[in-house]
């Protein structure tokens, strides 16, 4: 019964890819959003930026471990 097992680990897998990929874009949505209702203007290039450091920063300490 191994191939229904195998199976059903992809589709939890895809489905959470899936998941967080679409959290991801929401937050990247909502991002400028809040920083304008903040009242201020939303840079995107250094919003962007700032992601690309952070991103980057993760992707150095996970290469890590």
């Amino acid at each position: 019964n191994w191939g229904s097992r195998a199976k059903r680990f992809v589709l939890v897998i895809s489905s959470e890819v899936i998941i967080l990929i679409i959290k991801i874009v929401t937050i990247w949505e909502i991002f400028p959003f809040i920083t304008i209702v903040g009242g201020r203007v939303a840079d995107r290039y250094s919003i962007s930026r700032f992601g690309a450091r952070y991103t980057s920063l993760r992707f150095g300490s996970l290469v890590k471990h």
